[in-house]
């Protein structure tokens, strides 16, 4: 983004990360986690993949699967390393 010199604010280039099968042409559901009291169920804002339902092909693609697997694969895994790296109490 800084390359192109668009001015996006951080959340909404992660959310655009997050919908990375969405931009490959496909619908998703079940991917975030209920929200209570105590916040999310299970801890985490998202259900793990293997509980989310896709539906494939449901209009154009704008990249590939390849690309948006990378893109989800890559998020997943600084997703773990910054909850590794956080000081308890401070999130």
């Amino acid at each position: 983004m800084r390359q192109l010199g668009i001015r996006w604010p951080v959340t909404s280039l992660i959310g655009l990360e997050w919908n990375a099968l969405t931009y490959a042409g496909h619908t998703v559901w079940n991917v975030h986690a209920e929200f209570g009291a105590d916040g999310y169920k299970g801890g985490s804002k998202r259900r793990p993949r293997s509980e989310w339902i896709i539906q494939r092909d449901t209009h154009p693609a704008l990249v590939s699967d390849a690309i948006a697997e990378t893109v989800l694969g890559q998020i997943e895994v600084a997703g773990e390393s910054a909850r590794r790296q956080r000081i308890p109490g401070t999130c």
